[in-house]
């Protein structure tokens, strides 16, 4: 894994989550898993006002409905956010 710092500022989230939350199913072999991780950022992106549980709740809830099956792995997401 490679190490990089980060900044974050008021109102910005920090995502943290395992690949079983942005991999495709294995039926999308064919399909990049850049698919997911594009959605991703759009949801979080559109979801800017909301707090970090509502952001998480539906962060899950989507991707979940997205993959529309059980997840063959575990499926891990942590959300901060910056407040001041």
């Amino acid at each position: 894994y490679e190490e990089a710092p980060i900044a974050i500022g008021p109102g910005d989230f920090l995502l943290i989550v395992s690949d079983g939350t942005t991999v495709p199913p294995r039926r999308w072999e064919r399909r990049p898993p850049s698919l997911c991780d594009g959605r991703l950022l759009e949801m979080v992106r559109a979801q800017r006002p909301a707090t970090a549980k509502e952001v998480l709740d539906h962060v899950l809830t989507d991707m979940s409905a997205f993959n529309d099956r059980p997840p063959e792995v575990d499926r891990t997401a942590v959300i901060v956010r910056c407040h001041s």
